[in-house]
């Protein structure tokens, strides 16, 4: 069964068909049991809101999430925390 993730977590995306999003990270913005699939905010995709399935996703570490914190203060830009 798939991990939940509740909203704000910090995920890697991999084994998708879109090689550009495999091994980036993102923040579960919400998921759509309508769909079966979280909406992922991917700010290395010029803030791109992605719809993935759960087995697509796994929790970052806790180095992969410094690394997007870090990211975040260096390029306020790409906030990741900018999530409605």
């Amino acid at each position: 069964m798939p991990e939940f993730f509740a909203p704000s977590t910090i995920v890697k995306i991999h084994g998708t068909s879109r090689d550009r999003l495999n091994g980036l990270l993102g923040v579960i913005s919400r998921y759509s049991p309508d769909q079966g699939r979280y909406h992922v905010l991917v700010p290395q995709s010029l803030q791109r809101v992605v719809a993935l399935q759960p087995k697509n996703l796994i929790e970052a570490s806790r180095f992969e999430r410094l690394q997007a914190e870090y990211g975040i203060i260096r390029n306020p830009s790409s906030a990741i925390v900018r999530i409605q």
